[in-house]
């Protein structure tokens, strides 16, 4: 029997995906028909096929772990193909020669992970993940994901509680919805005036005020971000023809796909961003009576130079964390969270959260006077909640 020790999990490295079909098809195939019968799988009858792969599901369900000992026990056979596995990827992500082809058709460099450590480690942790898939919870029928991700070979399915609870939530949301219409349409008293359209664009008749012309500067990276992101986008696909380079140039020495991908998400992120705090900010003034509060374009001017100090670190430290520059310590922080739209080091995570709060200051600022003052204030008041929810929002990605 082999033994892994489930204490190794905590320290393995964070953001990679693992994928059981290769062990799958080492164990439920090769390995077994061979052991069994002597001939490959495709070979055999149904009968032995089936028998095969039952024994599979039974293995990978089945839990082997002993609370008391905190070791996990598998059959000779498994482990074999675990082996098997972890050394398939351990040269796939090394200088293996024998894979530059299959690198070439995944759009990865040569010598992805340099260190030998940190692939066993790696492959250590395709292991627990895969298995936590795979395995039922004790006293239960499902695995510790819920049957996530899908493999009809070891019952991966949805379960009865995933399929009734989604319907719930969809009758809840059309029945919410035509709750809503109804409500509107049945129980008001009386129709409200039309608005009448005003004579003239009312933002054309509001003078700029000293930190609205301050967001220039906003709307100028917006652009440059959104036009790099493009040709990113663009760089991005063409590694799907060419794997490893750009035009015959061997490119992913410098830029290889998991930089230019990460860059291209970035840059979509911090340009929606920036615009979207541009946007605010240009209202808050406009509620205020076209007045700025005190120290307004200082705090604008301010944002912006955080905002591209924040941009700049970023596609920095994704750089040299993907290009394993940075310190193995320093990377979580500085270069690459391993998250998918959360690319950022969680140092820069914390200074753009920060931003979005001084955002929110700024917003409220501007949006408090208007609160205080008379009429009606539903309108004003649903968008200063967005301008809180949506601020705060991003602090669920600390989680």
């Amino acid at each position: 029997m082999l033994y892994l020790s489930w204490d190794k999990y905590n320290n393995l490295p964070i953001g990679v995906r693992s994928n059981t079909w290769q062990t799958i098809k080492n164990f439920g195939g090769h390995l077994s028909a061979q052991n069994k019968y002597g001939q490959a799988f495709a070979t055999l009858n149904k009968a032995q096929q089936n028998g095969l792969q039952f024994a599979l599901k039974e293995e990978y369900r089945n839990n082997g772990y002993n609370l008391t000992s905190k070791q996990l026990v598998v059959s000779e056979i498994r482990a074999k193909a675990i082996a098997i596995t972890a050394d398939y990827y351990q040269r796939l992500f090394g200088d293996d020669p024998e894979f530059i082809e299959t690198r070439g058709n995944f759009a990865m460099k040569n010598n992805t992970l340099p260190s030998q450590l940190r692939r066993e480690e790696m492959t250590q942790f395709f292991f627990w993940t895969a298995w936590a898939a795979a395995t039922n919870r004790p006293d239960s029928d499902v695995t510790y994901t819920n049957n996530w991700p899908h493999e009809p070979l070891i019952d991966n399915r949805p379960t009865a509680e995933n399929l009734i609870w989604s319907l719930v939530s969809i009758i809840l949301l059309v029945a919410g919805i035509g709750g809503l219409v109804w409500g509107w349409a049945f129980l008001r008293n009386k129709d409200e005036d039309e608005p009448k359209a005003p004579a003239q664009d009312p933002l054309s008749l509001v003078n700029l005020t000293p930190s609205q012309k301050a967001l220039g500067k906003y709307l100028f990276v917006v652009v440059a971000l959104f036009t790099l992101q493009v040709f990113l986008g663009g760089f991005t696909a063409h590694y799907t023809v060419e794997g490893q380079g750009f035009y015959g140039i061997d490119t992913s020495k410098w830029l290889p796909y998991s930089v230019v991908r990460t860059w291209h998400l970035q840059a979509a992120m911090f340009w929606i961003a920036t615009a979207f705090l541009a946007a605010g900010l240009f209202f808050s003034p406009i509620i205020n009576g076209g007045k700025d509060p005190r120290f307004q374009k200082l705090g604008v001017d301010l944002l912006f130079w955080a905002l591209v100090i924040v941009t700049a670190g970023t596609f920095i430290g994704n750089w040299l964390a993907i290009m394993h520059l940075l310190p193995q310590n320093l990377s979580f922080w500085f270069g690459h969270q391993g998250y998918e739209y959360l690319d950022l080091g969680r140092f820069w995570q914390l200074l753009k959260f920060v931003g979005i709060l001084f955002w929110l200051i700024l917003m409220l600022r501007g949006l408090s006077p208007a609160l205080k003052g008379e009429g009606d204030k539903n309108l004003l008041a649903l968008f200063t909640a967005s301008v809180v929810a949506v601020g705060l929002f991003y602090g669920a990605g600390f989680f």
